[in-house]
């Protein structure tokens, strides 16, 4: 999860989570959470994320440049649409303003995102505030990173912790009992922020294999 740090925060949550999926995937479909429904159901985007952020060395300042604008032009239009259209409960906060920070103290251009973001209509946004909170859950891990490496490259987007806050918020309505059936619109918008992400990813590196 890259920022997707998908791979560091999901690992940390299977060791942690491991008896609870096994007595939860033992009982009734009704018995199942949220949280683990979406996380089953969109388990190929988590890894298709997981393949493009490892070769991103957090201490150079190049890749590092690089990830931070492939966050940018990824949550940037996220972020547009869920300032018109999302409900304030499960709008996560803005972070594309630490992104452009932090490129800016690199000396780097702040760059123009290529794509709109529309979650489809059918779907429940809480798809997207898990998608969007629980891919920042990685973001410690790279900040230390950073932080061992001496780089001194900035970190505003990686040390924010109010989507931290607004992940300890979400939890309780997460870990609500629920059906797949009833599950199918989170997962529905949760996997359109995922291809949404893959896709800016993916003209990303596009774009760096032509220059």
């Amino acid at each position: 999860m890259g920022i997707f740090a998908y791979k560091v925060a999901n690992s940390g949550f299977q060791c942690k989570c491991a008896v609870q999926e096994r007595e939860e995937l033992s009982g009734t479909d009704h018995t199942t959470t949220l949280r683990l429904l979406l996380r089953q159901e969109t388990a190929k985007h988590h890894a298709a994320l997981d393949a493009t952020t490892d070769a991103d060395e957090l201490t150079d300042a190049e890749s590092y440049a690089r990830f931070l604008t492939r966050q940018y032009c990824a949550r940037l239009p996220i972020e547009e649409w869920v300032a018109r259209d999302c409900p304030s409960d499960f709008s996560p906060p803005q972070v594309a303003l630490l992104i452009a920070a932090d490129l800016s103290a690199m000396g780097r251009s702040v760059p123009a995102p290529s794509l709109r973001f529309e979650l489809p209509k059918s779907s429940d946004p809480i798809g997207l505030a898990w998608a969007i909170a629980g891919s920042h859950l990685g973001n410690r891990m790279m900040l230390k990173t950073l932080k061992d490496a001496s780089s001194g490259l900035p970190d505003s987007f990686l040390a924010d912790e109010t989507m931290r806050q607004f992940w300890r918020s979400l939890r309780p309505q997460l870990d609500r009992p629920m059906s797949k059936v009833h599950a199918q619109p989170a997962i529905t918008a949760a996997s359109s922020v995922f291809a949404h992400f893959l896709t800016i990813f993916a003209e990303q590196a596009e774009s760096k294999a032509a220059a």
